[in-house]
């Protein structure tokens, strides 16, 4: 009977074989449905926590301790918002290098009336700092470029053709320093376009008008080529404006 014990041999080693080809088969097909599993769950999620916030159990409130009551009759204090020196030196620069293509460009720019001319500066501003608008009310007006910090300005400027100097004097300072400076603000520039011949000359007296006005303190650190000046507010010599002048000479001939 060697060939029955023979058959029935080959008859459990094929049902072995069977079983661990079927065993390993499912742990296969298992392996790759957690694999698939681990797949999808690797997708990166984003979450927006303003909405999950909405949705947090709310926690029982305690109450708050009890605070000592704050009987000032004064407020704290809170610094003004104000750019630095270095911030103003930028600005200015950058104003100046838009004047710059004016002179280069005169007989695009020399007819050209003073908004347009703004209205370039102000492109050239709100490309770097992202904020200078036009004609924005001011006091008792509205100035030509503004730069605004909260509900602040940080500078302040107008643009004028030169006119001669009674206009300079009786019209573009009083604009800008009465009509259109507050109390808080400190830094500011007058941008003159000059059609004259002896833009020199020009120079000269608008300097020396800006020194003659009673509120003239004293001269500042130059910004490169461009001056610039202290002034006090009205009524208060302790709170002073660094003022700019920049000028564009725009000559065709």
């Amino acid at each position: 009977m060697a060939w029955m014990d023979k058959w029935t041999t080959g008859r459990v080693e094929d049902s072995v074989e069977t079983a661990i080809e079927t065993a390993v088969t499912n742990r296969k097909s298992a392996l790759l449905e957690m694999r698939n599993i681990e797949t999808q769950l690797g997708v990166p999620i984003e979450r927006d926590d303003a909405v999950a916030e909405t949705y947090v159990v709310p926690v029982p409130k305690r109450r708050p301790p009890i605070q000592p009551i704050d009987r000032r009759t004064y407020e704290p204090f809170e610094p003004e918002p104000c750019i630095s020196e270095e911030d103003f030196s930028n600005i200015i620069t950058d104003i100046g290098k838009a004047l710059a293509m004016f002179e280069r460009l005169p007989v695009t720019h020399i007819e050209a009336r003073e908004v347009r001319l703004r209205d370039q500066i102000i492109v050239q501003l709100h490309s770097i700092y992202g904020a200078g608008s036009a004609e924005t009310f001011s006091k008792r007006g509205r100035t030509d470029i503004y730069l605004p910090w909260s509900d602040h300005a940080v500078f302040i400027a107008e643009c004028k053709w030169w006119k001669g100097p009674k206009a300079f004097k009786d019209k573009v300072l009083p604009q800008l320093l009465d009509r259109y400076i507050v109390w808080r603000d400190t830094h500011a520039a007058i941008v003159l376009f000059i059609r004259n011949k002896n833009v020199s000359s020009v120079i000269d007296r608008a300097i020396e008008l800006i020194k003659q006005h009673p509120r003239f303190v004293s001269d500042a650190p130059p910004i490169g080529e461009v001056k610039t000046f202290m002034l006090h507010k009205d009524g208060d010599e302790d709170r002073q404006l660094r003022l700019a002048l920049l000028t564009a000479p725009i000559q065709v001939n």
